[in-house]
């Protein structure tokens, strides 16, 4: 199964182009082992996939198949993973089907083929769910240590991380500690009364261990949060701020409370069948009623409920969480942040397909089979997928008309990355809005309107590269980009739409350069 898993993940590897999030893992994992840390201070993840990425990086080099390699990786460390913690949890023919799943599952290939760290966070993921069934059956020394090292290192790749060692508590309280309490004590067997509470060590024995274990990673995950996240030295809580009242990034939108159905149920869509276009995508989350139906009929196949079965039930619960905050905050509302709860999520699904009777489920697996290869084809080529960026396309179709004397604009300022990473060497671009003198966006009307003159300057052929085009606010600007050109002699001679990316071409009608306007405070270079 592994080499089908590489064979999928790394065939079709560069069929799209690198996007925002991928270009900033190079950025700041390409200095210093100390200033990839320092990158992400104040900043949404914690450091040990750049930390990794740094040290591959400067082995391998910065090339796309580089960077993404080392996701695919984890990606294929994974299927392993899946069929030892579906055998651990439950059988030998559990871990078969976890790992058959995860082999083919488009969701999976896709995240496989990201220079980011989420298959790095299903891999210690599912390796947790294994480790803290074997510490609480065996409750042997080596169990717990290593539940504490996988765990430590989900940790520190993603904070969503935390959600899936919460549910693991949530079950350990309510099952190893309160069931086993009421069970005791109906059998007269309890040792534990409010005059001995020291009984509860003897009627819970693994109690010890795992507190031990949780005290162990409490203590470097909160040093950390308070150094890195809450009160950062950079004084920039960038996480805390999305949270709060800020949105993730110039022109999110900042939170609101609202009701996000079908963004719930697309996170749900993508976790079975991948990233595909709009029409597909949407199509899909309209059939959830029957999506529902269907999976109905699955859990009927199962024959009976098992403590496994809850301790994944309780581990998975972390969903619960990721779309009840996305009701606050849309930009939550991404596939990828189940990731670790998808762990237990794919050792449960593998359970009930298990317990079918073996026609059914024989007929279950094939048709899961072409789904699945029909959704890989769907999702590896059509270039109007979802969740694909087709900013590469677009700075090599305007690199290959550009000529040396020829400005290049971008739109916004954050895909700087990518256009400098796709953009051959000999050109330069700027991107908008500007920053001005004392650190901040130059986005007003005005400030926009003075920084175009100033650096568009005499040039007769200006081209603009363009991305996220649907987020209001940065298409708003792009309109006032526009309204800029046509009203200082320049024509609109080209415009190129590329799923979520553009490019423009505009050229001047006058005689002469459009005079250069001298800026007004916070002057942006």
């Amino acid at each position: 199964m592994m080499l089908v898993g590489l064979a999928l993940r790394a065939a079709t590897i560069n069929t799209r182009g690198l996007w925002v999030d991928e270009t900033s893992s190079i950025l700041q994992a390409s200095g210093t082992l100390i200033q990839t840390i320092q990158s992400q201070l104040g900043g949404t993840h914690p450091p040990l996939f750049h930390m990794l990425l740094h040290g591959w990086m400067s082995v391998f080099g910065p090339g796309v198949i580089s960077i993404r390699s080392f996701a695919m990786v984890f990606g294929v460390l994974a299927i392993p993973a899946a069929f030892w913690a579906g055998r651990v949890l439950y059988d030998r023919r559990v871990g078969l089907i976890a790992a058959g799943i995860l082999t083919l599952s488009p969701y999976h290939i896709w995240y496989s083929q990201e220079a980011r760290m989420y298959t790095m966070l299903m891999f210690f993921a599912l390796l947790s769910v294994g480790c803290f069934a074997l510490a609480l059956d065996k409750n042997e020394r080596r169990y717990w240590w290593a539940y504490f090292a996988v765990c430590l290192l989900g940790a520190f790749t993603h904070y969503l991380f935390l959600l899936l060692l919460i549910g693991q508590g949530i079950y350990y309280v309510v099952f190893e500690i309160l069931d086993r309490e009421i069970r005791l004590g109906r059998s007269g067997e309890r040792h534990y009364t409010r005059g001995n509470p020291r009984g509860l060590i003897r009627d819970v024995p693994t109690l010890i261990p795992y507190a031990t274990v949780v005290f162990a990673l409490a203590v470097p995950v909160i040093m950390w949060l308070d150094w890195a996240v809450f009160f950062p030295p950079s004084h920039n809580a960038v996480l805390v701020g999305a949270v709060i009242n800020s949105g993730l990034g110039y022109g999110a939108p900042s939170p609101s409370l609202a009701i996000r159905f079908n963004d719930v149920v697309e996170t749900v869509v993508e976790l079975v069948f991948g990233s595909h276009n709009p029409a597909v995508a949407y199509g899909l989350v309209a059939m959830w009623p029957l999506t529902i139906y269907f999976g109905m009929l699955l859990m009927g196949g199962g024959r009976y409920v098992t403590r496994r079965t809850t301790m994944l039930l309780c581990s998975a619960s972390g969903m619960l969480v990721v779309w009840g905050l996305g009701q606050w905050s849309g930009v939550v509302l991404l596939s990828r942040y189940l990731m670790p709860m998808a762990a237990p999520a794919l050792i449960l699904l593998a359970s009930v397909i298990a317990q079918m009777r073996a026609k059914a489920r024989n007929i279950t697996i094939a048709v899961g089979v072409v789904i699945c290869l029909l959704a890989y084809t769907s999702q590896s080529f059509d270039p109007n997928s979802i969740l694909r960026y087709n900013t590469r396309e677009v700075v090599q179709g305007v690199a290959a008309q550009a000529q040396p004397d020829d400005l290049i604009l971008y739109e916004p300022f954050y895909i700087d990355v990518i256009v400098n990473y796709y953009l051959p060497r000999q050109f330069v671009a700027y991107g908008f809005p500007r920053f001005g003198a004392n650190g901040q966006f130059r986005d007003s009307k005005a400030q926009l309107f003075e920084d175009l003159a100033r650096i568009v300057g005499p040039a007769r052929r200006v081209w603009i590269i363009r991305g996220f085009q649907n987020v209001p606010d940065i298409g708003y600007q792009s309109f006032l980009t526009d309204s800029w050109f046509k009203a200082h002699g320049f024509e609109l001679t080209q415009h190129v739409f590329m799923n979520k990316g553009e490019w423009v071409r505009y050229d001047s009608t006058t005689p002469t350069p459009t005079p250069s306007v001298p800026a007004t405070g916070g002057v942006a270079p």
